[in-house]
């Protein structure tokens, strides 16, 4: 579809430029221009009272320049004739159910001529915000209530049911309803129709976005995002050694570790290895091996997660840390470093 400057004809779809946006109508003629509402320059309502409605040229040109809908081959196939546009277009005269996002002045205009909801702004809003940067994070202590005990789809059910070990079984099953309730609490998305299956690296991966997950003791911890992400929880009782860190840090990593008074290297050590796994997992490799992997310089947002049984450290792996929302929806608090 071409917007042009040509003399308008009954049945044609009209439109004028408002700031960034566009306001549409058919013509029927100089003295009768449908729409759905009044162009919002010259009156605001709320959406419940926004009717299709009936104004002159002058009305609705608002002072500025009236464009003309040309279309392109394929929509002339599909466009009514200009004596249905208008009958149908004045059958709907009075009717309310506005939605600046679903049911707006251009879906009118679009359905009256096409048979069908279109609009264009909404459709670049809607990549737009595709595009968007989302790092949505979420941490629970469980048990917590759910909607149903039910588990989808049945590969992750029969997963969780061969679990012998019974705090294994319920930290699998339990981080598995948060992410029910991270998807559709982020993405509107109902995780049946997530696209959930498991990864070839292991783990499990979405169709509708990137994912990762993690469990510690009675915590789980959950990461939504549009790109690549990694998540990993741990107890900030863990013991750590001198052993255990000369086998998990970088030799540049170690050095600084060595220089730390007591305190400072359990600290250190914790966060390091929170966020090696989290890289980890960001990265889809297969065998995790923490002395080769670099945290100096990476990207994480990393913070305190206070929980009824306990104090735990988390750690995002992400190019966009800054971006990172994190909520507790059952219960629990972030506490600074």
């Amino acid at each position: 579809m071409n917007w042009t400057f040509r003399e308008v004809k009954s049945g044609d779809i009209i439109r004028i430029q408002l700031g960034p946006i566009y306001h549409y109508g058919i013509y029927v003629s100089d003295e009768e221009i449908i729409q759905f509402g009044p162009p919002p320059v010259t009156l605001k309502r709320n959406d419940a009272d926004i009717e299709v409605c009936v104004t002159d040229i002058e009305s609705f040109l608002c002072g500025k320049m009236l464009e003309v809908a040309d279309y392109d081959r394929k929509e002339k196939r599909s466009a009514r004739n200009p004596q249905e546009v208008v009958a149908i277009a004045r059958s709907r005269i009075g009717e309310k159910g506005y939605n600046i996002l679903h049911n707006n002045c251009e879906h009118f205009v679009n359905e009256c001529v096409f048979g069908e909801k279109q609009c264009s702004i909404v459709d670049r809003f809607k990549e737009m915000w595709r595009t968007m940067p989302l790092v949505d994070v979420y941490v629970a202590e469980y048990p917590f209530t759910c909607k149903s005990d039910n588990i989808f789809p049945k590969t992750r059910s029969d997963e969780i049911n061969s679990c012998t070990h019974p705090d294994v079984k319920q930290q699998k099953h339990y981080v598995w309803k948060l992410l029910e309730y991270g998807l559709e609490r982020s993405l509107g998305i109902d995780i049946a129709k997530a696209g959930l299956k498991p990864a070839p690296t292991g783990g499990w991966q979405c169709d509708k976005c990137n994912i990762s997950l993690s469990h510690s003791n009675k915590a789980v911890a959950v990461v939504i995002s549009r790109a690549a992400v990694g998540v990993d929880i741990e107890s900030c009782n863990r013991d750590f050694t001198l052993k255990l860190a000369e086998k998990i840090l970088t030799e540049k990593e170690l050095s600084h570790y060595n220089s730390l008074d007591s305190d400072s290297k359990d600290e250190f050590l914790l966060a390091a290895w929170t966020q090696k796994e989290a890289l980890f997992k960001k990265g889809n490799e297969k065998v995790f091996s923490p002395g080769k992997i670099q945290v100096v310089d990476k990207f994480f947002y990393t913070t305190g997660i206070s929980l009824d049984s306990g104090n735990f450290l988390l750690s995002v792996a992400t190019d966009t840390p800054d971006k990172v929302r994190l909520f507790l929806p059952y219960g629990g608090q972030e506490y600074d470093l």
